[in-house]
């Protein structure tokens, strides 16, 4: 696709937006559609967007114009204000109030956004307060776990109000099979939905009582009223006593004795190191002045 068939598609885009919101607003509002001028007015100026004919009821904005415009929020925009001048002729109070108006009655969620109105939100509440006022009939002639239903000796669940037999009266929050249950048939318990908040609780008294008996363990030797730790009569068996002179170990540090000259050349005799041995110094490079005087003979 070149620049120009991109120029022309991006046009027709805008211009289908401007009569979409257009049909939106005057329909929602009961209001006359107003004709939409393209092609360019008389009255139009480089700095004016677009403007509104009250007498014959059309908006006009140019393709020039619309290509000023970058985005189509842009264009909205421009769209919804000169919507608004069809009620409101003046740039006041009632004039924002009524552009905010037509904004709001023709938005949409985007994509992938559920979005539930203020009629189908007073329809849930009614049908949760319906629920809430109807009492639920409990059976209490059958064991209320759907697997089971025999007629047996009940017994209340302190949590879900409901009736079971004795090998399904445990509770346990709802969710996967057990690892010493193959099969739901051969589940000693029935699943609970009001007993998790339970569960949760009881779990997090656990976890603060482990807590609580790991710091008392962690501070059982000191003593908190002389603020000093309190010596403990075990000692390790790696723990070495030296209180006493006879097990510790004695280091005797010797000052260095400094060498003559003559025990110096022996011991070089010895290693076999060439005591007249002069480490020959490298010559000095002559530089241009040095190479003048040895070319007139010059000495120093």
């Amino acid at each position: 696709m070149d620049s120009e068939t991109f120029r022309k598609k991006l046009l027709n885009t805008k211009k289908q937006r401007v009569i979409e919101i257009a049909y939106l607003v005057c329909e929602k509002e009961r209001l006359p559609i107003p004709k939409i001028n393209f092609k360019g007015c008389q009255q139009e100026t480089e700095n004016q967007l677009a403007h509104y004919h009250p007498d014959e009821n059309k908006i006009c904005i140019s393709e020039t114009q619309l290509h000023k415009l970058k985005t189509l929020k842009d264009v909205e925009n421009t769209t919804y204000h000169e919507l608004a001048h069809i009620l409101e002729q003046n740039h006041g109070g009632g004039f924002v109030k009524t552009r905010n108006k037509f904004q709001l009655d023709t938005w949409r969620p985007p994509r992938g956004v559920i979005y539930i109105s203020a009629e189908v939100q007073r329809q849930i509440r009614e049908l949760e307060s319906r629920q809430k006022s109807e009492k639920i009939s409990v059976d209490k002639t059958l064991c209320n776990y759907h697997l089971c239903r025999k007629k047996r000796k009940l017994s209340q669940c302190p949590h879900c109000k409901r009736y079971f037999c004795s090998e399904h009266i445990r509770p346990v929050a709802p969710g996967k099979l057990r690892e010493d249950d193959s099969d739901y048939k051969s589940m000693s318990y029935h699943p609970c939905g009001t007993y998790v908040d339970f569960a949760r609780k009881k779990e997090e008294n656990e976890h603060t009582a482990y807590r609580n008996a790991l710091d008392a363990m962690k501070y059982e030797h000191y003593d908190f009223n002389k603020k000093e730790p309190i010596k403990s009569n075990i000692k390790p068996e790696s723990k070495i006593d030296y209180s006493d002179n006879k097990t510790k170990p004695k280091v005797e540090y010797k000052p260095i004795k400094q060498m003559s000259k003559a025990e110096i050349e022996e011991s070089r005799k010895k290693l076999g190191i060439d005591t007249d041995h002069v480490p020959k110094s490298k010559p000095k490079k002559k530089n241009i002045f040095d190479k003048i005087k040895t070319i007139f003979g010059i000495d120093d």
